[in-house]
């Protein structure tokens, strides 16, 4: 497996700009997300303009990375869209930019979406989640908007990377079903495919739906079963994993996240958005009107603050990378906590490496293909 240099890529700071407006929302997303009127997207952006000039500042060296998220970025109206990209580009060095990405949806995706990106964005994302009209309507996304996803897969293609969001494991989900996501997928030939478990968030509608009955979630040798085949089709289709749901052709991994995962510095702006600067992680106010109402009277809408050292600090790098396929760099650790993992955390390592679920190099402890499917309980036991 080719090296992904993890240690260079958490030494990229970066900026998240989290958009919280959708113009519905879906049954699974437990996302600070929802409609909004425009009065308060109009004041929503204001308040972020006013954040990221704040912040920006305390970051350590230049912004190297923006991702756009939410909620649905290209909800926006178009002016409200120019707005948000000219925000930003007045805020950081675009010349020393490494990457620029962006979600959007597909029913979205316009040329006056497009064009004001050009010469800023490398990445779009484009949330597919699933092609199949059924799956869709349980998940709460339109179930005519598969008929829009090859046309903005091939707008976006022509001017960035484009990314597919995919989701697996959907109540009625069939082995086909999935099969024929994976199939058009590919055919769309996308540099990145992000591929998610569906999970149940408490309070959504589809968590609800499940406690009552109405729906379930595929057993256990489904789910497993379904990580085996989009591991297997990717890989088939020129795909290298480089993290538990995240594939990408050969140099066109996500650079944002990956800082994220080898426990890099990044800015977070926006209702709801984590930080993680000078050692210290933050999380803003999730609530929009007190977000907007608390950045126009202090200027900043920071909710919790943490500071995780030692022993805890280690713990979490861990199990960040472990999500990846590149694992645990034990030289990049030390350097980072002054710990060697090796003996930090020796009995999980023993544990799980007798189980077959973890490797062990000179240089690196990684997950196994089997650990890929076991990933949760085994960083569990790195976590204290």
């Amino acid at each position: 497996m080719r090296p992904l240099r993890i240690r260079a890529a958490s030494a990229v700071p970066g900026l998240y700009v989290h958009i919280p407006f959708c113009r519905s929302k879906c049954a699974y997303c437990d996302f600070v997300s929802g409609v909004f009127p425009g009065e308060t997207r109009t004041a929503y952006l204001s308040a972020l303009d006013q954040e990221i000039a704040r912040r920006i500042r305390a970051m350590p060296r230049p912004i190297r990375t923006v991702y756009i998220g939410g909620g649905s970025p290209s909800s926006l109206e178009d002016a409200e869209w120019e707005r948000l990209l000219d925000l930003v580009r007045r805020r950081v060095d675009v010349r020393v930019l490494r990457e620029w990405s962006v979600e959007v949806n597909p029913s979205q995706v316009t040329d006056a979406k497009l064009a004001p990106l050009e010469g800023l964005a490398t990445r779009i994302s484009l949330g597919a989640q699933t092609f199949s009209p059924a799956l869709r309507r349980i998940l709460g996304r339109a179930p005519e908007d598969p008929a829009c996803i090859e046309p903005a897969a091939a707008r976006i293609r022509k001017r960035f990377d484009l990314n597919l969001d995919l989701i697996h494991s959907i109540p009625r989900e069939t082995r086909a079903d999935l099969e024929e996501d994976l199939r058009k997928a590919v055919a769309l030939d996308p540099a990145h495919l992000s591929v998610y478990a569906l999970s149940i968030e408490e309070g959504t509608p589809l968590a609800e739906a499940v406690a009552r009955g109405s729906l379930s979630m595929p057993d256990e040798e489904f789910q497993a079963d379904a990580l085996a085949i989009v591991r297997e089709r990717l890989s088939a289709a020129g795909f290298a994993q480089y993290e538990i749901s995240n594939f990408a052709r050969p140099g066109r991994e996500c650079l944002h996240n990956l800082a994220v995962w080898g426990g890099g510095e990044y800015l977070g702006v926006g209702a709801g958005a984590s930080s993680h600067l000078a050692g210290e992680r933050t999380r803003n106010e999730p609530d929009v009107f007190r977000y907007i109402e608390r950045i126009r009277r202090e200027g900043e809408a920071i909710a919790e603050r943490e500071r995780l050292d030692g022993r805890q600090r280690a713990g979490e790098l861990a199990m960040l990378a472990l999500r990846t396929r590149e694992g645990i760099d034990i030289e990049a650790f030390q350097e980072m906590t002054g710990l060697d993992p090796r003996a930090t955390f020796d009995e999980a390592i023993r544990i799980h490496e007798a189980a077959r679920l973890l490797e062990r190099t000179d240089t690196h402890i990684r997950l196994t293909e089997a650990g890929l499917d076991l990933a949760d309980r085994v960083m569990m036991d790195f976590v204290e």
